[in-house]
C-alpha cells in the first residue's frame, strides 16, 4: 500500500490566514484532512504591513491544520492577491536552429522563461507568465503546447502577471520566518478556479469573483472542450483585475449607517451659542478594522468627553466615550460583522449592544445595508467590466461565474453579477476554502512527487 500524499495550501488574506491540508485520493480528487485559521492583523489590502504579526498568524494557522490532520507541515503552496497585482499581454518569439527537428519542451519552456526578462516598472516583479496561444511560422496553432511539431519560427502570446516586488518578497520572508518552505506561488483567483473547475469540469468562459476582506480580485478564464483533460488550466487565463474594496469596507459602510448613529454620529454639540455637528473622524476610525486603535488616545478621549458635556444628545455621546475609554471598538465591529452576515439570509435584523452600560438596541435591514454599500458595489462592477474588456470578450460569453470569499454571500453581489453576466450560471462551491483547496490542486498538478507523508 502506497504512502498517502498530502498537499498544503496557505491563503494569506486581509482578515484571515488559512491553512488547508489535503490528501490526494486515487481518483485524483483532494479530500480535506485539516484546516486551520488565524486572524490576519498584519495584512492590509492584500499586502503584508507587519512581518511579526503575519508570521505569528501563519504559525497558528499551520499548527492548527497540522494538529487536525496529524501531518508534519514543512512546505506550503501560497496564494497571492491584492490591488498591486496587474497584468499585460506580450508576444514571445523563438527562431529555431533546425526547422526539421521536433519542437521540444525545452524550447517551449525557454520561450516562456524569456518573458521574465521583459522590463517592468521600478518596484515591480513578474509573478507568473501564462501562455495563451501559439503560432508556428505565422500560422495559428491554438492554446495547446505544440510539442513535437515542426517549424522555423515559434511564437506565443503570453499573459503576464505583475506584482510589487516588496509585496512578493514580504510574503516569502513571512513563510521563511515561520519555519516553512514555499513550494509554489499562484494567483489566488486561479487557485479558486482550480478548486471548482476540477470538481465540476465546466468547459466555458469563466469569471472568478473573489471578494476578500480588503480586496476584490477578478479573473477571466477560457476553457474549451479540447482542454477537458488538461490538468494545468493556468494557460487559459485571459485577464485579471482587482480593486481595493472588500468585506471590511462593507462592515464600515454598515457601521456608519446603522451603528454609529447610536454613538452620536450626525448629532450636534453647543459651542458659543452655535450648534455644530460632531466631526465624523472618530466614527470612521471605529468603523474601520485597521483604524480602530487610532482613537485610543488621550486627545480623542478628551475631545469626546466634551461632547458628553455639550452634546445635544448626551446619552449617545456617552456611549462613544465608553467605547473609546474601554477599547471596545473591535467588539463593536464583531457585532457589525454579525449583522452583515445575518442580512445575507434575512431582511430585518436587530441586536442589543450588551457590551455597553445602557445596552442600546440597533435595528437595521437589508435595504439599508445595500444602500450603504451601493458605491462600493459599483466600483467592484466597474473592475469586473475592465477585466472583461482586458480579456477581449463580451460579458455574454461568460457561462460560469465562480463566487468565492465570504462577502459573495451578500445577495446584492449575486444580483449584480447575474445581471452583468446574463448567460452565466453562478457557482459558490467551496466558497470559504476555495483558495486553499485550489492551491492544493495546483500543487498536485505541478508536482508528481508527494509533498508530505505521515
Amino acid at each position: 500500500m502506497s504512502e498517502p500524499v498530502y498537499i498544503v495550501g496557505l491563503d494569506i488574506g486581509t482578515t484571515k490566514i488559512a491553512c488547508m491540508v489535503g490528501e490526494k485520493m486515487p481518483n485524483g480528487k483532494i479530500e480535506i484532512r485539516g484546516y486551520g485559521k488565524a486572524d490576519s492583523t498584519g495584512v492590509k489590502r492584500g499586502m503584508v504591513i507587519n512581518i511579526e504579526e503575519t508570521v505569528d498568524a501563519i504559525k497558528k494557522a499551520v499548527a492548527e491544520a497540522s494538529e487536525q490532520s496529524k501531518v508534519d507541515i514543512k512546505s506550503v503552496n501560497v496564494g497571492i492577491a491584492g490591488h498591486h497585482i496587474k497584468s499585460l499581454q506580450h508576444r514571445g518569439v523563438l527562431i529555431r536552429e533546425n526547422a526539421d527537428m521536433e519542437i521540444s519542451d525545452q524550447e517551449l519552456d525557454k520561450l516562456r522563461l524569456d518573458m521574465y526578462k521583459i522590463g517592468t516598472a521600478p518596484g515591480e516583479a513578474i509573478v507568473n507568465v501564462i501562455p495563451q496561444e501559439y503560432f508556428i511560422d505565422g500560422e495559428y496553432i491554438g492554446n495547446l503546447r505544440p510539442k513535437g511539431m515542426l517549424g522555423n519560427r515559434l511564437e506565443a502570446n503570453f499573459h503576464i502577471i505583475i506584482g510589487q516586488t516588496s509585496a512578493v518578497k514580504n510574503i516569502e520572508k513571512c513563510i521563511h520566518y515561520a519555519g516553512l518552505e514555499m513550494e509554489n506561488m499562484i494567483l489566488e483567483p486561479i487557485a479558486s478556479a482550480s478548486a471548482v473547475l476540477f470538481e465540476d469540469e465546466k468547459e466555458a468562459g469563466v469569471a472568478i469573483v473573489d471578494i476578500g476582506g480588503g480586496t476584490s480580485d477578478f479573473t477571466i478564464i477560457r476553457l474549451s472542450p479540447e482542454r477537458k483533460f488538461k490538468l494545468d488550466r493556468t494557460e487559459d487565463v485571459l485577464a485579471n483585475t482587482g480593486v481595493r474594496i472588500g468585506g471590511n469596507d462593507f462592515d464600515k459602510a454598515l457601521s456608519m449607517k446603522s451603528f454609529m448613529p447610536c454613538f452620536g454620529l450626525g448629532t450636534e454639540y453647543k459651542s458659543h451659542d452655535k450648534n455644530i455637528t460632531i466631526p465624523t473622524s472618530p466614527y470612521i476610525s471605529l468603523s474601520t478594522w485597521s483604524s480602530v486603535n487610532e482613537v485610543y488616545n488621550y486627545k480623542t478621549l478628551n475631545m469626546v468627553r466634551g461632547y458628553t458635556v455639550w452634546g445635544l444628545e448626551p446619552a449617545k455621546t456617552k456611549r462613544l466615550y465608553e467605547i473609546i475609554e474601554n477599547r471596545l471598538g473591535h467588539k463593536n465591529l464583531d457585532y457589525v460583522e454579525n449583522a452583515k452576515i445575518a442580512l445575507s439570509s434575512q431582511q430585518d435584523y436587530e441586536i442589543v449592544l450588551d457590551f455597553l452600560t445602557d445596552a442600546p438596541l440597533v435595528k437595521t435591514n437589508r435595504s439599508i445595508f445595500e444602500d450603504s454599500i451601493k458605491s462600493d458595489i459599483a466600483k467592484i462592477e466597474k473592475s469586473v467590466q475592465e477585466c472583461i474588456a482586458q480579456a477581449g470578450i463580451k460579458n455574454t460569453d461568460i457561462e460560469l461565474v465562480i463566487l468565492t470569499g465570504g462577502s459573495t454571500e451578500i445577495p446584492y453581489v449575486s444580483r449584480v453579477m447575474q445581471s452583468y453576466f446574463p448567460n452565466a450560471e453562478l457557482s459558490s462551491a467551496n466558497k470559504m476554502a476555495s483558495v486553499g483547496l485550489g492551491l492544493a490542486y495546483d500543487a498536485m498538478r505541478r508536482f508528481a512527487e508527494p509533498q508530505h507523508t505521515k
